[in-house]
């Protein structure tokens, strides 16, 4: 009997470890409890923003282990104080990632009996007019316009009295390890070299209250973001620290925020994906109910990733690249709001900014301005005249201050994706400008849709994305002499179907055997040697312009959630399993 239940659990622990999809974790942070249970970290966002020479770090990432006493442990400038210190809501770093992920967008052709440049989702005028205030939209009347300016949130917003950390700064002249001890964490030997690696720093200790963490899929929890701002211009990352977390596989994103610079990891291969890539099934076949490819984005995007990974395993990368202004061509989101970037460290640069610049005079009233004022005077008494003059004098204060800071806030952004395990992260990652880049945002052309696949550096802005993309050609009735056709733009007017520009996300958690990269994509891609070709031509869109019926194949370069995975091993061990114990009896 004890011989029978050594063979099982000998099976079931070789089955664990094949089956299993906890990733690791390089992350400039480390996680301690206070029993020697080992706690792991699949997937980690991580934003750094420069302004000067000051420099704002946004941690955020996931967590697998018991859920009790723990601490995520954080090595800091010595100038960061618990006052300099924030936990944010998890809704920026998602607003973050949305935006800048790669992304599938739809073309459709044209009418080609209607005159006109085919107009993309991005084209749409939405600027103010004489008919419109000024968000765009009609205008209603005789009512007031309110600069845009004024209607911002000028103040950061950080998670309240529900966050679960509890912060605290180890006194410079104490070791961390001692104060973790003292605290009844424990610290093996591993941790203690990987901290006295790291060398002369500050630590940041964040205590996790168990009970008010998110619980997410999996059985895991999901940490909210945590935020430090410092008077060093940071360029470097202690990466690595985080793998003393590891189990396996791991994604990291990090967002590099600049003032006018685009940036890069100066010690590891920095990888432009290829973009603008053809998919050639917009319809997965034999799948009830009918999933679309661009619902599965994540998954698609996974094949091309570990297609590059199996090329260049210690390749970070270059996702996005732009202003932060811009949200994309097409927009999954909208851009990030000024609150957002003061909590991700504005609000900690606007410290060291003089007061002249942060309450500047306001310009000379204009004489629109001035009618105005003089318009609600009207029939006033003095001092209702007085308290109008007041409240215009400090209108146009905090309009010249909303001004000026958001002119103060203008950043370029840069994302950076990298997937490693122990042997590819091999040093920490140490951060660098680098020249602007363009790609990712070319309209097809031609009944192929052609469009550039790389990525072009040069030029005096990044503009750079991701991008996925299906066409849907023309079918109806074509009644004029000369039809002009292959112009593609954003969707017609009878399209019923979901808008959606679906983007690629939770990478860590990824199903990554659900696509064949070579048998879905059209677009011949010469880096990864794969010829395309894998569709026909596009697709008619059908009389209401909405996706095909796919013909149904048996290779369709596709595999069905849940379906069996390519790996034969599990099952083979698991019937290696059942007839041992038959033999047994």
């Amino acid at each position: 009997m004890n011989h029978r239940r050594a063979a099982v659990t000998s099976i079931l622990v070789l089955l664990a470890a094949l089956l299993s999809s906890a990733g690791a974790s390089a992350y400039p942070a480390f996680y301690v409890g206070k029993t020697s249970v080992k706690r792991d970290l699949k997937t980690a966002h991580v934003v750094l923003m420069r302004h000067g020479d000051m420099s704002a770090v946004t941690l955020m990432g996931d967590y697998g282990g018991p859920l009790d006493s723990f601490a995520v442990v954080i090595p800091v400038p010595k100038d960061v104080t618990t006052e300099r210190v924030h936990t944010l809501k998890r809704d920026y770093i998602d607003h973050l990632d949305k935006m800048t992920a790669p992304r599938f967008h739809r073309f459709w052709e044209k009418d080609p009996c209607e005159t006109g440049k085919a107009q993309q989702e991005w084209e749409r005028d939405l600027s103010a007019s004489a008919k419109t205030d000024f968000l765009g939209r009609p205008n209603m009347g005789n009512k007031k316009k309110v600069p845009k300016e004024l209607l911002v949130t000028t103040e950061p917003e950080y998670k309240g009295t529900s966050a679960e950390f509890a912060f605290s700064v180890v006194p410079e002249e104490e070791n961390v390890v001692e104060f973790l001890e003292t605290k009844g964490f424990k610290v093996d030997a591993d941790t203690k070299k990987a901290v006295a690696a790291v060398g002369d720093s500050g630590w940041l200790v964040a205590e996790v209250t168990p009970n008010k963490l998110e619980l997410i899929a999996g059985g895991r929890a999901q940490l909210s973001p945590i935020m430090f701002w410092t008077e060093t211009p940071l360029t470097k990352l202690h990466t690595r620290l985080g793998l003393l977390n590891v189990k396996g596989m791991q994604d990291m994103v990090v967002y590099v925020f600049d003032e006018k610079r685009r940036y890069e990891v100066k010690n590891y291969d920095n990888v432009f994906p290829p973009t603008n890539l053809q998919t050639a099934e917009i319809e997965m076949p034999d799948e009830e109910p009918k999933i679309y490819v661009n619902e599965r984005t994540t998954e698609l995007y996974a094949a091309l990733h570990d297609a590059l990974l199996k090329k260049n395993p210690k390749g970070v990368l270059v996702e996005w690249a732009a202003p932060h202004t811009l949200c994309g061509e097409p927009c999954a989101i909208a851009i990030l709001k000024l609150y957002e970037i003061l909590s991700l460290g504005g609000a900690g640069f606007e410290t060291a900014v003089p007061d002249e610049e942060a309450h500047p005079e306001p310009p000379e009233i204009t004489e629109e301005q001035q009618k105005q004022i003089d318009t609600e005077k009207v029939d006033k008494t003095p001092k209702e005249k007085k308290e109008i003059d007041k409240k215009w004098e400090e209108t146009f204060k905090r309009l010249a201050r909303n001004k000026a800071m958001i002119a103060r806030h203008n950043y370029h952004i840069t994302r950076l994706h990298h997937r490693y395990d122990e042997k590819t992260m091999e040093a920490d990652f140490e951060f660098g400008p680098a020249a602007h880049v363009k790609g990712g945002i070319d309209v097809p052309k031609g009944p192929d849709g052609e469009a550039n696949i790389d990525a072009k550096l040069g030029g005096d802005e990044s503009q750079f994305q991701v991008r996925f993309q299906y066409l849907f050609a023309w079918k109806g009735m074509q009644k004029c002499e000369s039809p002009e056709r292959w112009r593609w733009e954003k969707s017609p007017r009878t399209f019923r179907g979901r808008r959606d520009v679906f983007t690629a996300k939770d990478m860590g958690t990824a199903d990554r055997n659900v696509f064949v990269l070579g048998e879905m994509i059209k677009t011949p891609i010469p880096m990864l040697g794969l010829q395309g070709g894998a569709g026909q031509k596009p697709r008619d869109a059908g009389t209401d312009a909405g996706p095909p019926v796919a013909e149904k194949k048996s290779a369709c370069g596709c595999r069905a959630p849940g379906s069996a995975s390519t790996n034969p091993w599990p099952l083979a061990l698991v019937a290696a399993g059942v007839v041992f114990l038959r033999r047994r009896r």
